[in-house]
């Protein structure tokens, strides 16, 4: 099907000199990246680093730091973020909108690294989605690992605070490829083209013992205010986190760490690694097929499925219970973006920090639960009490609060 081509030619961008800013930014992955490229799940075979999905991050993570200045009106965001970042050229109330954006976002240089396969470099529990099974043999995408670019980024003056918040969360919790609110695709900022006490704002902190004052330093310089329109994820000042520091912390290591910690909770089982889960969404499942309650908890019925706060779908394989595999996902939405951020961040001594973020501002949809053709609506939540039964929660009904607290 062919396009419909837009019925006006959107505004063009003209940068004044005297107002614009050019900065120059070098930057290297300190994590493998997986993606990224216009064929899903696989690194570009031209540009492995491409401006137009970097763009695509900082229009995000404007959202995230600077959309909470508008008393949770969505439409004047909206025009805000279209009126820095563009957008489809279009009139509105007799004036045009949109149209091509004030950031202009360039990849100068770049290295594309080296290609591996998913093995020492990478944790298993992380990379599941990067695998395919052929009878017995398991094979693991090519990743990309020392990708390096540099990155010429030019604006008016007038959006500097918001390109600023933009680079410096992104820098922090994002990164670039799939899966980086699972660790992939990590940024090092490596140098700013400005001068020297300038710069040290924008770099990374330069040690573990400095991180905890600099991240709550960055987000009250970069969040103006905090009335955000639903359904929008986002930052807060008073931020829930946790990290882990390490003495010979460098990224893969703090990474794996972060990733073991994430596996041991959302697969928490009763005797070894192949015991039955403590988790209640087993038994709910073989409850409502009209199945016998299985293993240590078979005396406890609880019919909610918390793990869903981790994001969706969720696949459901239970290889002891012939015909139960199930996949739970929203009602009108099959996916959904997990909130919680693990990633290593570096310092400028080289060692890294192991952060853990919940992105606020992510509502659960109507939960279905699907087997074949059969659709059963179910529920995340926890009460105090079914939380209490659940041993990996101690009694913390929020899931993700739960998990940071094993940090």
């Amino acid at each position: 099907m062919s396009r419909k081509l837009p019925e006006r030619e959107p505004p063009q961008l003209v940068l004044q000199p005297t107002n614009t800013i050019t900065e120059i930014r070098e930057y290297t992955l300190i994590t493998p990246l997986f993606g990224g490229g216009v064929e899903p799940s696989k690194a570009d075979p031209i540009t492995v680093v491409r401006a137009s999905e970097i763009r695509g991050q900082l229009r995000f993570w404007w959202r995230a730091t600077r959309g909470g200045q508008f008393k949770s009106n969505l439409v004047a965001m909206r025009a805000a973020e279209e009126a820095i970042w563009g957008g489809p050229g279009r009139e509105e109330n007799g004036r045009e909108v949109g149209g091509q954006s004030r950031v202009q976002v360039v990849v100068r240089e770049w290295k594309n690294g080296t290609a591996i396969q998913a093995s020492k470099e990478v944790p298993k529990y992380a990379a599941f989605p990067l695998q395919s099974t052929n009878g017995s043999n398991t094979s693991l995408q090519s990743l990309q690992q020392d990708v390096e670019f540099t990155l010429e980024i030019r604006f008016d003056k007038q959006y500097q605070a918001d390109v600023a918040a933009a680079l410096w969360a992104w820098e922090t919790f994002g990164g670039l490829g799939a899966r980086t609110r699972r660790g992939f695709g990590a940024l090092r900022l490596k140098s700013v083209n400005q001068d020297h006490a300038k710069a040290e704002h924008q770099l990374p902190p330069a040690n573990q013992q400095e991180f905890a004052h600099w991240l709550t330093q960055q987000l009250a310089n970069h969040i103006p205010a905090e009335d955000w329109p639903q359904h929008v994820p986002h930052l807060v000042k008073q931020l829930r986190y946790r990290f882990i520091t390490g003495s010979n912390s460098n990224p893969i290591q703090i990474w794996k760490k972060l990733i073991d910690k994430l596996q041991q909770f959302r697969q928490h089982r009763q005797s070894g690694k192949y015991g039955h889960s403590s988790w209640p969404e087993p038994n709910a499942i073989r409850h409502y097929n009209g199945r016998q309650l299985r293993g240590p908890y078979k005396n406890r019925l609880i019919l909610q499925f918390p793990r869903a706060q981790f994001g969706l779908p969720i696949i459901f394989h239970m290889p002891h219970d012939s015909g139960l595999d199930s996949t739970l996902e929203g009602e009108d939405c099959n996916r959904l973006a997990s909130p919680l951020i693990l990633k290593p961040v570096a310092c400028r001594d080289s060692k890294a920090i192991g952060l853990a973020i919940i992105l606020e501002g992510t509502t659960l949809p109507q939960l279905v639960l699907k087997q074949n053709k059969r659709l059963i609506k179910v529920s995340p939540s926890l009460t105090q009490k079914e939380a209490s039964q659940i041993p990996p929660l101690h009694g913390t009904p929020n899931v993700l609060e739960a998990f940071l607290d094993t940090l």
